[in-house]
């Protein structure tokens, strides 16, 4: 499935798509079976966005990394660093996992710029791509309004292109030369050139 940025993809499973009518038609819009018996307004106070406890979360999150790499370090070259590695990986890997995604939505935290550095340095301790992951993932939770994927090919892409831009520079020494150019004055040169050839 493949679409333009800012236009509906072509998959029928939008509002006004053939799925919609195909779900109308089997009683299943509108349904009540999925509804929580959680009054709203429970459901509206739990879901407040607050600062303090993702701080929190994000601070025993921390502290665990940094305890459990400095234990990995003081025990090193003994059977306790490899029992100290098993346990910095549950904060290191699974911890991280778990909370680029609500970050991804925006939702862990209150303020804007916190979700984005959780954000960033969980997407980085799992080895994901922090700017384009939000392109790829919300289409999964957007019923398939928007899709993303090719913008976040061509961001990936140019890094790749600018490296090897660089790359073909380097080896050319064609940025060398537009970094350091080297000016003369040619006006002695006429004077100069015979004297070098006796």
């Amino acid at each position: 499935m493949t679409a333009t940025i800012g236009r509906l993809a072509p998959c029928g499973c939008g509002p006004t798509g053939a799925e919609a009518a195909r779900a109308i038609r089997a009683g299943l819009a509108a349904a009540q079976w999925h509804h929580s018996d959680v009054p709203r307004k429970v459901t509206t106070a739990l879901m407040q966005r607050r600062d303090g406890p993702a701080q929190r979360d994000t601070a025993l999150w921390l502290g665990l990394l940094t305890l459990t790499a400095a234990a990995r370090v003081a025990t090193w070259g003994t059977g306790w660093a490899v029992r100290f590695l098993a346990v910095h990986g549950v904060p290191d890997g699974a911890a991280s996992a778990s909370r680029w995604h609500p970050c991804g939505h925006g939702t862990a935290f209150r303020t804007a710029w916190l979700v984005d550095l959780s954000g960033h340095l969980a997407r980085f301790k799992v080895l994901r791509n922090p700017t384009s992951g939000r392109c790829r993932h919300l289409p999964r939770h957007a019923g398939g309004h928007r899709n993303l994927a090719a913008e976040q090919d061509r961001l990936q892409a140019e890094p790749v292109a600018a490296f090897g831009e660089f790359r073909a520079d380097i080896g050319s020494a064609a940025l060398l030369r537009a970094l350091y150019p080297v000016r003369i004055d040619t006006s002695g040169q006429d004077g100069f050139l015979p004297e070098i050839g006796r």
